[in-house]
C-alpha cells in the first residue's frame, strides 16, 4: 500500500517480499540471484514465490541500507487476541456449515419421501395423515 505523497512516502507491506535482506552471506545472495532471474523468490516465513521482482528488491535493499525501515511487531497480548478471534470465526463457519448440512439433509429427506412410491389420495386430507405416512 501507498500513500499520497505530500511530505514522505510511506510504504507498509512486508520488507522481505523478495527474500530476506539480511542473514548469512548465502542468503541475501541467493535471494538477489532469483529475484533478478525471475526464477523464485523467498517470503520471511520461507515460502517460495515466483515472479521478476530486481527492482523492487533493489529498492528495498536500499530502504534498508539507508536506515529508512521502521519496524511493527505485534505483542504477544495482540497475537493471542488474534489467534483466539481465528479461532471464534472458524467455529461460527463450522456452525453454520453444520446447520447448512442439517437443512440440506432434512430437504433431502422430504425429497425422498415425496418422490418415493407416494400414492397420492385424494379423499385425504394433508391433515388426517398420520406423522409415519410423512
Amino acid at each position: 500500500m501507498i500513500t499520497r505523497q505530500k511530505l514522505a512516502l510511506l510504504i507498509v507491506g512486508d520488507k522481505e517480499v523478495t527474500g530476506v535482506l539480511e542473514g548469512t552471506a548465502k542468503q541475501p545472495k541467493d535471494a538477489d540471484k532469483y529475484a533478478s532471474q525471475g526464477k523464485r523468490t523467498f517470503d520471511a516465513d520461507g515460502s517460495l514465490s515466483f515472479g521478476k521482482a530486481k527492482s523492487l528488491r533493489a529498492m528495498l535493499k536500499w530502504l534498508q541500507k539507508n536506515g529508512r525501515i521502521c519496524e511493527m511487531f505485534a505483542t504477544q497480548e495482540e497475537e493471542a487476541a488474534a489467534a483466539e478471534a481465528d479461532e471464534a470465526q472458524l467455529a461460527e463457519e463450522e456452525k453454520k456449515a453444520t446447520e447448512e448440512e442439517k437443512r440440506e439433509l432434512k430437504a433431502k429427506a422430504a425429497l425422498d419421501f415425496m418422490t418415493s412410491n407416494f400414492a397420492y389420495d385424494s379423499s385425504k386430507s394433508w391433515a388426517d395423515m398420520d406423522d409415519d405416512e410423512f
